[in-house]
């Protein structure tokens, strides 16, 4: 009598790894992101995984020693909704109410996602508007508050105050024929004599306000809606995955009223304000990055054309990406 065993086939769980690019770093992760995972970037790159792990897991990777207490970023208005704490063993800690944690270890390799109880795509705009940021500040870049597009193979960058436009110009120029570079946060990096603009990831935010300046067949154009709430709707867009140098700074300026025309002139050489108080990540304060910020600083004070643009508050809104196209081309010639 001979003894029977099973052929069935025993299950193989295959894991799907992402790869992808976003601010000068090489990507790695397990879940779905939308907008985040495209290109598998150059083998030289510097990398980072990201990984979904339980809240409890995150409060096991952060026991604040006494002795070493976190340092918390300056929120203004009282009980902030989005916190950044660093501590010199530990790293960075992200957090955002609802909408979950991020861990991000000291030397900006390895990110440990708790999502929220929310819809994706907002976890998400935490992850990639806050901690991969901070990832690729630990690992040696520097970032600016700015939106970026690529125009005849340039890259100009838009910087200013909250409500200045970035992200409104940039939309604007990517309808007119430019690439996408990056929306809010970009990643620069001396490079020799260039300054080197990194791609953020392949996603834009719109204020309500900018919304309306824009109708339906112009919003399908600029890219897929991911998700909408009262502040604004998110978008997945077509991007240039390749870092190349930076070719320009605008700085926007908006003054009172709805005519005139808009004015743009070049800072020579630019205030130092301008470009240190453009800076993104002010809860990183160790000195090594402190020395790169005024280096960076100070070379494209001397090395990029920075522009002051100011626009009337309430003008026509594709007027100021009318200027930069003729400005902007006319330099490029």
């Amino acid at each position: 009598m001979h003894s029977t065993h099973s052929t069935a086939p025993r299950m193989v769980r295959v894991t799907l790894v992402h790869h992808g690019v976003a601010y000068g770093l090489r990507l790695t992760g397990e879940f779905p992101a939308p907008g985040l995972w495209s290109g598998v970037g150059a083998a030289d790159m510097r990398v980072a995984s990201l990984e979904i792990v339980s809240p409890a897991s995150i409060g096991r990777s952060w026991p604040a020693r006494r002795d070493e207490p976190p340092l918390r970023s300056p929120v203004k208005g009282g009980a902030p909704a989005l916190t950044l704490d660093t501590h010199p063993h530990n790293g960075c800690l992200v957090r955002a109410d609802g909408f979950g944690a991020c861990l991000i270890h000291p030397d900006g390799r390895r990110l440990l996602v708790a999502p929220g109880d929310v819809e994706p795509w907002r976890w998400q705009r935490l992850l990639l508007a806050q901690a991969v940021p901070v990832a690729a500040l630990l690992q040696g870049l520097e970032l600016f508050h700015a939106s970026a597009v690529q125009l005849d193979g340039r890259v100009l960058a838009f910087t200013g105050p909250s409500g200045a436009g970035k992200t409104s110009v940039a939309a604007r120029l990517l309808l007119a024929g430019a690439a996408f570079v990056a929306d809010d946060v970009l990643a620069l990096e001396r490079e020799g004599d260039a300054v080197i603009a990194h791609p953020g990831p392949a996603l834009m935010n719109l204020r309500e306000s900018t919304m309306r300046s824009f109708d339906a067949d112009e919003l399908a154009e600029l890219g897929v809606e991911l998700g909408r709430d009262e502040g604004g709707s998110r978008l997945r867009v077509r991007r240039k995955a390749h870092a190349r140098p930076l070719h320009a700074i605008y700085v926007l300026r908006k003054r009172p009223g709805h005519t005139g025309d808009v004015r743009i002139k070049r800072l020579s050489p630019p205030s130092p304000a301008q470009l240190l108080g453009a800076g993104f990540g002010s809860a990183i304060r160790t000195p090594e990055r402190l020395v790169r910020r005024l280096d960076l600083c100070a070379h494209v004070a001397r090395c990029v054309p920075v522009f002051e643009l100011e626009a009337p508050a309430q003008g026509p809104p594709d007027a100021v990406a009318e200027a930069v196209l003729r400005h902007g081309r006319r330099r490029l010639e």
